[in-house]
Parts: C-alpha cells; sequence; structure tokens
C-alpha cells in the first residue's frame, strides 16, 4: 500500500518536473529564435525573457528540492526494505529453533512415555 502511494508520489513529481523542463525548453526555444533573426528579435527576446528569468531560476531550484526530496524518499524505503528483509530473516531463524525445539520435546516425550510404559504393572 505504502509502495502505491510512494510511486504515485514520484510520478506526480516526475510530470511535474516535465512540465517544468518544458517549459524551460520553450523559453530556450524562444531565446534562440530571437538570436536567429538577429537585431528584429533583440527587443522580443528582453520582453518574453527578462521576466522569465527569475521564474526559471525558481523552477531549476524546484526541481532541484524535488530531485533531493525523491532522493530522500528513496533512501528511506530502502532503509525501510532493509530493515524488514532483516526482520524476516531473524524470524526465520527463529522459526528454524522453534521447529528444532518441538522436535526435541517429541522425542523426549517418547522416551518419557516409554520409560513410563515399562515400570507400569
Amino acid at each position: 500500500m505504502y509502495l502505491v502511494k510512494i510511486d504515485s508520489f514520484v510520478k506526480s513529481k516526475d510530470q511535474e518536473q516535465g512540465y517544468m523542463i518544458k517549459n524551460l525548453l520553450d523559453k530556450f526555444s524562444t531565446a534562440l529564435e530571437a538570436v536567429r533573426v538577429g537585431d528584429q528579435g533583440k527587443g522580443f527576446a528582453v520582453v518574453a525573457l527578462a521576466p522569465e528569468i527569475k521564474r526559471t531560476a525558481q523552477l531549476v531550484e524546484q526541481i532541484a528540492m524535488a530531485s533531493n526530496e525523491q532522493c530522500r524518499g528513496a533512501v528511506q524505503v530502502n532503509n525501510a526494505i532493509l530493515e524488514l528483509n532483516t526482520i524476516s530473516q531473524q524470524n526465520s531463524v527463529i522459526s528454524e529453533k522453534l521447529s528444532a525445539s518441538s522436535k526435541e520435546l517429541v522425542n523426549q516425550s517418547n522416551r518419557l512415555k516409554t520409560t513410563i510404559n515399562y515400570f507400569k504393572l
């Protein structure tokens, strides 16, 4: 259940980052087009990009923060899985010891039963 939620969160963050990257590429394409048209595009480039420089920096920062958050989340999930694995291995060892103890108790009770039957009149 938690893995489904984590997977859903990661997909939504990936999609959000995809939109941000597409937006940045569109802006970069606009700047390249302005450069391509030369002097006629100078005003266009300034008008199109000047207000967006701060926003672009914010988007890059958000992408970096989201990536770091995803990394931390992946590390936490990995640690939880490792812990579950350790606990499962410990439970397996305990189960094996319990099974061996049960078999020994059955053997001892059979020997005791034989001994008691020997003394019965």
